[in-house]
């Protein structure tokens, strides 16, 4: 049980440190900015708004998967 104690806060400590890395240090290339294409700009645009879309009409949407996936097991 004991080593398994020590292995456990070893992992831990490793992967607090992956995290810290990932969501505190500062990187130096943190002022540039992300090039991103038009045709990126345009999907993130379209998948934007169908989500916006799906979470404002999202009773009529449930409803009708609902009704589809009753029908496929009765």
């Amino acid at each position: 049980a004991l080593v398994g104690v020590i292995n456990a806060i070893v992992a831990l400590y490793y992967y607090l440190m992956v995290v810290k890395v990932m969501y505190v240090d500062r990187s130096a290339d943190e002022e540039k900015p992300i090039p991103v294409g038009g045709a990126y700009r345009w999907a993130l645009v379209i998948t934007s708004f169908g989500v916006i879309l799906l979470g404002v009409i999202a009773a009529p949407v449930y409803n009708w998967a609902l009704e589809a996936g009753r029908g496929l097991l009765y």
